[in-house]
């Protein structure tokens, strides 16, 4: 297993130039950046891929999951991360992936993620980098989605998944908080959203007899001792995902001993927009996290 390394200090970081362009499947000594990259035939099976000008033969990936309740949402939104950790010599990528109004079910998203992890793997390979590792990077609906790939998937994924950094993850879609204590939506709206991710029809009072649907796609029940080093947060006032649901989490991973980071931000809701101190630690932790599982 995996064993946390914690306070790592002196972190060195060597500021690569960034050379920005708008390319698909254009491969180019001199290009670094490739966005929209087609991973699949749907308009949302789309990738963007930040390659550092000096990147080693051997690296490491960054894999940012954009939220947005599983129906909305873009990878746009990471742009200027993939370029900031790229800028620090890390290879970054942030993905699209099919919604539930498109019908898709969490499989399909989990599939979504390694199709996209092998898109990037054959793009690297034309800049001569290898990569085989990747810390998967989950914002509310991806930070679902980045935990239960992490979980679920590290004996299939294209490249070993090293560790897994959440940020307000619904951990437990069995939850009835999930569908009667969140600014997400109503109840009704919650059971279509849950019935179409884990691909059973359900209503709130039948919800038990989908459970071990709902069970088989939340990250909570898929948690073992063989589980990746895991990075997470949450705000107490959270209106959208249930803030409990990252306490009992956190029980859940010290339990089966699995190395892990639980940053707790006291005055904040969703956005995690009132604690800059805590801000400040979980953002240190994330570095430690990419020099520990990436380096």
């Amino acid at each position: 297993m995996v064993k946390l390394i914690a306070w790592l200090t002196n972190i060195v970081l060597v500021i690569q130039s960034m050379l920005f362009v708008n390319v698909n499947d254009v491969f180019s000594d001199v290009k670094n950046v490739y966005l929209d990259l087609s991973y699949g035939k749907s308009d949302m099976q789309k990738v963007d891929l930040y390659i550092p000008e000096d990147a080693n033969t051997s690296e490491g990936l960054i894999l940012f999951i954009h939220g947005g309740s599983w129906d909305h949402g873009s990878k746009e939104g990471f742009a200027k991360k993939c370029e900031k950790y790229a800028g620090k010599g890390y290879v970054t990528a942030a993905v699209n992936y099919r919604l539930i109004t498109q019908g898709a079910c969490a499989n399909d998203m989990m599939n979504d993620i390694s199709s996209a992890l092998k898109k990037v793997k054959q793009v690297a390979l034309k800049r001569n980098v290898k990569i085989d590792k990747v810390m998967l990077v989950g914002i509310s609906a991806g930070a679902h989605l980045a935990l239960l790939y992490g979980y679920t998937r590290s004996e299939v994924a294209p490249m070993t998944p090293t560790a897994v950094v959440a940020y307000c993850p619904p951990s437990d879609l069995y939850d009835d908080k999930m569908y009667t204590d969140t600014g997400i939506g109503n109840c009704n709206h919650m059971v279509n959203t849950m019935s179409t991710l884990c691909g059973e029809k359900f209503t709130f009072e039948t919800k038990v007899n989908s459970k071990a649907a709902l069970m088989a796609i939340s990250p909570y029940y898929n948690v073992d001792s063989d589980c990746i080093p895991t990075l997470f947060c949450h705000g107490k006032f959270d209106g959208a995902v249930p803030y409990a649901q990252s306490v009992r989490l956190k029980m859940k991973l010290d339990s089966y001993e699995v190395p892990n980071n639980f940053v707790i931000f006291p005055n904040s809701s969703h956005s995690l927009a009132d604690d800059p101190d805590k801000t400040k630690l979980f953002n240190s932790y994330f570095e430690e996290y990419l020099f520990a599982y990436l380096n």
